[in-house]
């Protein structure tokens, strides 16, 4: 799924990342998750990934390519088929 958004006025001279935590509301644990994006090019600004402290300009154009697992969803309730030591089997 890949994520877009164009850099607003009020964003303007910010990082990536100051953007991602102040306008995004990214917490501390998930701005590392943020620079890895950026290190592996999923994390792109203007089609190139962005220096970690380049601030930006108002009209750029921030994309991310992210993935997200989607819950499984079940025809009928999964039966407990034995328990033990640290794991359960369903069938």
């Amino acid at each position: 799924r890949k994520m877009r958004a164009r850099v607003k006025g009020a964003w303007s001279g910010q990082t990536v990342l100051q953007i991602f935590r102040n306008v995004f509301r990214a917490d501390e644990a998930t701005l590392p998750k943020i620079e890895d994006s950026i290190d592996k090019g999923r994390l792109l600004v203007d089609g190139k990934r962005p220096g970690k402290n380049v601030p930006l300009r108002t009209g750029q154009l921030i994309t991310h390519d992210i993935h997200r697992h989607e819950l499984i969803v079940l025809s009928e309730v999964p039966r407990v088929l034995s328990v033990g030591a640290g794991f359960v089997l369903g069938g």
